[in-house]
């Protein structure tokens, strides 16, 4: 399939026929000649042309044997995350296709996704790379959404940035912590970019040391229910309750043992940061501080959610409930803490006294300096994935436009001399572009509400 320009309602941004993107192929993802199929378009949406009408036609066809054409407005293209889909109008070529082939035609409904060339994110690398990560930092104080923090990561881990956006996130979170039993409590904008990162490299080492007893638990899920609430009968409530003691002794044994040993370099540096950032405002907390993430936001979360990095589906209501009262226990030792409100769980008090030291000396070594740098995640990450990233990341920035564009405008003091000028202008230029997408969504609104009103009137 071919996508040519027939007309440009502002000729004079695109002047002559040498531009790139008069004449380009376009990255087919299915084709079936019963199904109507989906191509991505490449699009450079920074251009500033108000409409920009296309057309379609077939790879073997003769120059004149258009199948369809489509109107596309810049402005729709950036606040639908790159999907907005356009319905080709029809020619007289596709009308006729259309009635001698009603069926087998795969023409008719076909849909364009608008993408972005690869370059045109150049400014916006610029900046996600320039000095102290300015612009990733301005993200902590929007909400950030899981999406959005995996999509930062991937995209620093690829730059080898990964350990300066640890390090600055960590400094930040534990600055706003006034208290060590509060480090890593609360679902900040700081710790989602952490489990971004923790996303990404966790997975491997948690099905070693906890994946065989999740997946004998996702089999037999009966026999670990110890709250009378739900559970009457007292001799099985007495057997449940042997059974789930000896299955979080295992647990526990597997993550003091195996979980050192196993434990790979990218993690053992993560701890390591975790643990310098904790003890420069709480000397005596750095393994509480490690733990706060390794046991709340990773090991117990994998547990209470395991389909997530642990198993492919998602698990029973029982088993979910048995692997639920399993980190329960777990979290207690990490925290130090033994059971009080919770009747139920207080004959595990002994258990988790037992283990509490266990637990401190592994968070002990895996928080000791790592040789060599930080350990960098294995997935691949082909052109396709970071431009779908980067996507997010504009978005974001879109949504978050008054936020972002008021830390980007007031940073300039720590430029270099040589940089200034260059990075001034990146800054310039991306809150340019911010705001003119920001204004246009507000006159687009302001212009629909007004539309309203008047239906509504009439």
């Amino acid at each position: 399939m071919t996508i040519e320009f027939l007309e440009l309602q502002s000729p004079e941004e695109l002047k002559g026929t040498n531009h790139p993107y008069v004449v380009f192929q376009h990255d087919q993802e299915k084709m079936k000649v019963q199904i109507p199929t989906t191509e991505r378009i490449v699009l450079n949406v920074l251009d500033r042309s108000s409409c920009l009408l296309l057309s379609v036609r077939e790879h073997n066809s003769i120059k004149n044997d258009n199948l369809g054409e489509v109107v596309i407005h810049y402005q729709d293209v950036p606040e639908v995350e790159s999907t907005e889909a356009f319905i080709l109008k029809d020619r007289k070529k596709l009308s006729e296709r259309r009635r001698s082939q009603p069926k087998k035609s795969p023409f008719l409904s076909r849909k364009l996704l608008i993408r972005y060339r690869f370059y045109s994110y150049d400014p916006l690398i610029t900046l996600l790379v320039s000095k102290e990560l300015t612009l990733v930092r301005s993200f902590l104080s929007t909400n950030l959404t899981d999406a959005v923090s995996r999509a930062i990561v991937s995209f620093l881990v690829k730059q080898n940035l990964i350990e300066t956006l640890l390090r600055d996130t960590l400094k930040k979170e534990v600055e706003n912590t006034k208290a060590p039993q509060q480090l890593f409590r609360v679902d900040t904008s700081a710790i989602r970019m952490l489990h971004g990162y923790i996303h990404w490299t966790v997975g491997p080492w948690l099905r070693a040391i906890l994946g065989e007893h999740v997946q004998q638990i996702i089999e037999n899920p009966k026999g670990y229910e110890v709250d009378f609430r739900y559970e009457s009968d007292e001799e099985a409530i007495k057997k449940n309750g042997e059974n789930l003691k000896f299955c979080a002794i295992k647990f526990l044994c597997d993550i003091v043992y195996k979980g050192n040993v196993m434990c790979p370099n990218n993690i053992r540096s993560l701890c390591y940061l975790i643990a310098e950032a904790v003890k420069k405002k709480f000397p005596e907390s750095g393994p509480k501080g490690v733990g706060g993430i390794i046991f709340l936001r990773c090991i117990c979360r994998a547990l209470v959610n395991p389909q997530v990095h642990l198993i492919d589906d998602e698990p029973s209501e029982e088993a979910r409930r048995s692997l639920s009262l399993v980190s329960k226990i777990i979290l207690n030792v990490a925290n130090g803490m033994q059971f009080d409100k919770e009747e139920f769980m207080r004959q595990y008090n002994p258990l988790v006294e037992d283990f509490i030291p266990k637990i401190n000396s592994f968070l002990k070594d895996i928080s000791q300096e790592p040789n060599g740098i930080i350990g960098i995640p294995t997935f691949v990450q082909n052109t396709r994935t970071i431009i779908d990233h980067l996507d997010l990341i504009i978005n974001h920035m879109v949504t978050n436009k008054e936020k972002v564009l008021k830390f980007l405008l007031a940073v300039d003091s720590g430029l270099d001399e040589g940089e200034e000028d260059r990075d001034r202008e990146n800054l310039s230029v991306s809150g340019a572009v911010l705001l003119e997408k920001g204004d246009k969504g507000e006159e687009e609104k302001k212009e629909n509400k007004g539309n309203e009103e008047k239906k509504e009137k009439g």
